[in-house]
């Protein structure tokens, strides 16, 4: 047994070279681990979480893994590496959610080999068009006026906006916002 030569002529076989491979080899990665199980990374793909009982109504919606459609644009690529590595991103509580710590299912640690963990950081870049090497995006220091027109927005004048029904949490999961035809200022 073992590995064998494919058979096919190398004319006919699909190596591309460029932002493809790294999709094409991020795709093994997250077939092997099986990613889809929890994750949508596809428009329209119900995974299997979202069949479950406890995950139907909006309340269940809010409890599922995110869907990582877009998460190479939305991430860091530094901070990715490190949450696929320890997804608690804690060294002392590792059986916890370290992004959103009131969902009851949280991501395993896979243990990764550092180069499916290259893989997979380069397959969410890949897929959201993003350049690599990652260029953070540099954000402009706010002046004297901005600075003060940015803390007025969460002092008292903007508690109106704050306390509306559709802007409150209770506890640390969040409040499901409700329609927005009833979201209107709480006795103002």
């Amino acid at each position: 047994m073992g590995s064998q030569e494919n058979p096919l002529p190398a004319s006919y076989q699909y190596r591309p070279l460029d932002y493809r491979r790294d999709i094409q080899e991020g795709w093994w990665v997250v077939k092997k681990y099986n990613c889809m199980g929890c994750h949508q990374l596809i428009p329209g793909q119900r995974t299997s979480l979202m069949s479950m009982t406890r995950y139907q109504g909006p309340d269940g919606q809010e409890q599922l893994p995110p869907k990582l459609l877009t998460e190479g644009a939305r991430v860091d690529p530094d901070w990715l590496l490190r949450f696929l590595r320890n997804p608690s991103l804690s060294d002392k509580d590792t059986n916890r959610n370290g992004v959103r710590t009131y969902l009851q299912v949280h991501m395993p640690t896979f243990s990764f080999s550092e180069n499916e963990l290259g893989k997979l950081v380069r397959f969410f870049q890949a897929l959201a068009r993003q350049p690599f090497p990652y260029i953070p995006e540099e954000v402009p220091v706010l002046t004297a006026k901005e600075t003060e027109m940015a803390r007025s927005l969460f002092s008292s004048t903007a508690r109106a906006v704050l306390e509306m029904p559709c802007h409150r949490r209770s506890g640390s999961r969040p409040h499901r916002p409700p329609p927005p035809t009833s979201c209107k200022p709480a006795d103002v």
